[in-house]
């Protein structure tokens, strides 16, 4: 059983309020050969981020999780989804 690593890009990083910025998701192909479905995938990603923001009362736009475990690393502060590059852009507040 072969496991893989996930990175998000990351394009800016605030030190002093511990929010990182980067690609959640991107329609460009991916070291292990595939191509994101950006239309098809967004509207799943704009329900599971609405759903956060409800029971948060807008304090998160969704959850930070530690390798998809259930081990928390923090909120998202920020999701853009971006139809003109199919990418999904995020801010996370890491703790």
């Amino acid at each position: 059983m072969s496991t893989k690593r996930l990175f998000i890009p990351m394009t800016k990083y605030d030190a002093e309020k511990g929010i990182a910025y980067g690609v959640a998701a991107s329609s460009s192909l991916d070291r292990s050969g595939e191509i994101f479905d950006y239309a098809g995938s967004k509207p799943h990603f704009e329900k599971w981020s609405a759903a956060a923001v409800a029971a948060t009362a807008g304090k998160s736009f969704g959850n930070l999780r530690s390798m998809h475990g259930n081990v928390a690393a923090g909120k998202l502060e920020q999701i853009t989804f971006n139809d003109d590059d199919e990418l999904i852009e995020i801010a996370a507040k890491v703790v």
